[in-house]
């Protein structure tokens, strides 16, 4: 290969590896905006179910509450929400 065909190469493949860095990032950006939308929207749900239900059945209203430790914890491995 020529010189000038290896240098037309070289700024391709640079070219190409920032278009994919920047689609990386918009994919990204999509993604934290879901998952923000999520959470929003189980916030949302809890709020109207507290206003629905109040407290669990025989709880004080500190202890229906779950945090979020358990929530990801009930996510990501399938155990219950409670402690």
């Amino acid at each position: 290969m020529s010189g000038l065909a290896v240098e037309f190469e070289v700024i391709t493949a640079i070219c190409a590896a920032r278009v994919l860095v920047r689609q990386f990032r918009g994919l990204l950006a999509d993604i934290g905006d879901a998952v923000r939308a999520w959470r929003s929207a189980r916030d949302a749900f809890w709020d109207k179910e507290e206003e629905h239900e109040g407290p669990g059945v025989g709880q004080a209203p500190e202890a229906a509450d779950v945090d979020d430790e358990h929530v990801r914890r009930w996510l990501v491995t399938g155990e219950g929400p409670g402690p």
